[in-house]
C-alpha cells in the first residue's frame, strides 16, 4: 500500500504545542487510522535543496517517533513529558544539494501507559536552514499510510 495524502491538522489548544516559541509546524494525524490503540503511522516528505545547506530538524510525536534522512536513522523520541509541557528533540546536519526525503514513524500507544499520559495522537516537525528559514513544516501536504508493523 502506497502512502496516501490524508492527513488532518489538530487543534493545539488540545495538544499544545512543544515549548518553542516560534513553531510553524502543525500537529497531524492520519485519518486512515484514527485513534486506535497501538497505532504506527509512517509520514513522509520530499523537499530540494539547491545547495549544501546546514539544518536544524525539530520534532515531537505524541506517543513515540522514529525518524529517518534520505532511509537513514535519525533518531528517536521524544522525552517522556506530560500533555501540557510536550517535549521535542532537535537534531543538526548537513545535506548536500538535490530531491531528499523526510520520514517519520509515529507509534501511538492509545493508552496511559507509565512513560505516556492518554492524548490524541500526533506529529508535528520543522526543518530549518541556517538562516532559521523554514524548509519543511508538518501540514497537510505530507504524505502518510499505516505502518505494516
Amino acid at each position: 500500500m502506497g502512502y496516501e495524502n490524508i492527513i488532518h491538522t489538530k487543534d493545539d489548544r488540545l495538544c499544545p504545542k512543544p515549548k518553542k516559541t516560534d513553531w510553524e509546524g502543525m500537529w497531524v494525524w492520519s485519518d486512515l487510522e484514527a485513534r486506535h490503540r497501538n497505532a504506527f503511522i509512517q509520514f513522509r516528505k520530499i523537499f530540494l535543496l539547491p545547495a549544501n545547506t546546514k539544518l536544524q530538524i525539530f520534532v515531537s510525536a505524541e506517543s513515540r517517533y522514529e525518524g529517518y534522512i534520505d532511509g537513514q536513522r535519525l533518531g528517536h523520541g521524544p522525552l517522556r513529558s506530560n500533555k501540557g509541557y510536550q517535549s521535542f528533540d532537535t537534531y543538526t546536519l548537513e545535506l548536500e544539494p538535490g530531491k531528499h526525503s523526510i520520514c517519520f514513524l509515529v507509534h501511538y500507544f492509545g493508552v496511559s501507559t507509565a512513560v505516556s499520559e492518554l492524548s490524541r495522537p500526533g506529529l508535528i516537525a520543522e526543518v530549518r536552514d541556517s538562516n532559521n528559514n523554514i524548509i519543511v513544516k508538518t501540514d497537510n501536504s505530507w504524505h502518510c499510510k499505516v505502518s505494516s508493523l
